[in-house]
């Protein structure tokens, strides 16, 4: 039986089909993983050829509200520095329906491409890296502008966590000084459901979804220390110290707004600016099929970002 995810290319194009899964159900807005018999999941422009099958759990997730704008995602697809075997259809299966259709770039594609990709999408996401990739030798200045421009302008973007150290690339890109939490404090764990995480206190009256009010990691969590984030940051799931041996000090999951030093690059007659993105970190990397509650907790906090904007 054909499996419920591939990943295919055409030369022109990557689906992810999903044939002979369950359908949608657009009465109750319930979205099966894999999603409907009718509905491919198409990545546009890939960077490889190369075809990979993956057989994914059915399982029924209640999908929270968008604003109407919020529709459409750029995917940084560049097997040099992302994991996109496992990791990436797994994400494909987690993010809401609203985040479709997806369009991938690389580094090797154009300005004019990167524009042209990024236009009239809300989210640009970076998989789970596997190699360092440093903005200011592995973009060109025009993609940094491009990257920088786009958050500014409203844009969103998701980066996961990665024992390859995410925050190094965030620093570098958005000049912030976020620190990973190293191995040995506990920093990343490997070890699925060992650690448990909370919804910070200042969105508890603001849960959109009946997600755990306990989330366990997967493999694998990288964690980023609380004192090292930018003063306009969001917590969303930081580490229960109650259940984690009264450690509160690693985060899993938040946001934050670019500096107004870093908005607009190369358009320095457009400075004011009357709505700006923000930037996530989401601690779990999608190496492993992700849970339910995984999955729930992505929404959610996708959902929260567009509509505390």
């Amino acid at each position: 039986m054909t499996p419920c995810r591939q990943l295919l290319s055409n030369g022109k194009e990557i689906i992810l089909n999903t044939t002979n899964c369950n359908p949608v159900d657009s009465q109750s807005n319930i979205i099966s993983i894999p999603v409907a018999t009718k509905t491919n999941i198409t990545v546009l422009s890939p960077i490889n050829s190369e075809e990979m099958h993956y057989t994914i759990r059915n399982r029924n997730i209640s999908e929270p509200s968008f604003p109407t704008d919020a529709v459409g995602s750029v995917i940084l697809m560049d097997s040099r520095f992302f994991e996109i075997e496992k990791s990436l259809p797994h994400l494909l299966e987690a993010l809401p329906s609203h985040t479709r259709p997806h369009t991938s770039i690389s580094t090797f594609h154009s300005k004019d491409q990167w524009e042209a990709a990024l236009k009239g999408k809300k989210w640009m996401i970076f998989p789970k890296f596997i190699h360092t990739l440093n903005p200011s030798t592995d973009f060109t200045r025009e993609q940094n502008e491009i990257i920088l421009n786009f958050v500014s302008d409203g844009g969103y973007i998701i980066i996961l966590g990665s024992p390859v150290h995410s925050d190094e690339f965030i620093n570098g890109l958005f000049g912030t000084h976020i620190q990973g939490s190293s191995l040995e404090n506990g920093g990343v764990n490997f070890l699925t459901g060992t650690d448990t995480l909370k919804l910070s206190d200042e969105f508890k009256s603001k849960v959109l979804l009946n997600c755990t009010k306990h989330w366990e990691n997967q493999n694998a969590m990288t964690y980023v220390n609380f004192s090292s984030l930018p003063p306009n940051k969001r917590v969303f799931y930081i580490k229960d110290a109650e259940k984690n041996d009264n450690d509160n000090s690693k985060v899993g999951v938040f946001d934050f707004e670019i500096s107004n030093n870093n908005n607009r690059r190369g358009k320095t007659n457009d400075i004011q600016q009357t709505k700006t993105g923000r930037v996530l970190y989401f601690g779990f990397d999608f190496f492993d099929i992700p849970s339910d509650d995984t999955i729930c907790v992505l929404q959610q906090v996708l959902s929260l970002q567009q509509l505390l904007s």
